[in-house]
């Protein structure tokens, strides 16, 4: 039972959620942009360089209101279920073996925990390095992801 040391990594919630919220920003990014195209396109009567007045996508033509109000939805759904997740449980480590009797049996953490030690878990916290890779992880994981939101949000309501 304790001749070895195990680890298994197991998403959990917020794992999917985060998945969940990425499949749906990046799917509603192509549709935001195919009918921007398309609408694009419809004004012109073909491909071609369209003149005249901008118009948000979410105006174009006389569409559904359904239509027009799903994509923005979407986005803050997606957009919620980002900041919910980042504060769930996103993984879990499963010790077992030899390991578990010095590690406790099992761990969970959140993507904002993980973030939140970053510094803890070096010899200097207070290191320009550590400090730098705690601020870009958070970014990334987190400014980046809500930013594209809003951005592919102005996509759909702002004239272009």
């Amino acid at each position: 039972q304790y001749n070895g040391v195990y680890v298994w990594i197991m998403p959990v919630w917020g794992f999917q959620g985060l998945l969940i919220a990425t499949i749906m920003s990046l799917i509603m990014g192509h549709v935001i942009c195919h009918v921007h195209r398309k609408e694009l396109e419809a004004a012109a009567g073909g491909p071609s360089e369209v003149e005249g007045p901008r118009q948000a996508v979410c105006q174009m033509r006389d569409v559904p209101l359904w239509r027009k109000v799903l994509p923005p939805v979407a986005l803050g759904v997606a957009c919620a279920l980002y900041c919910v997740s980042m504060f769930l449980d996103t993984y879990s480590f499963i010790f077992g073996g030899a390991f578990k009797a010095l590690a406790g049996g099992s761990a969970s953490y959140s993507v904002m925990e993980t973030a939140e030690r970053v510094p803890s878990t070096t010899v200097n916290p207070k290191d320009l390095a550590i400090i730098w890779i705690q601020w870009i992880f958070m970014v990334f994981c987190f400014g980046m992801v809500v930013l594209e939101q809003v951005l592919l949000f102005c996509l759909w309501v702002v004239p272009l």
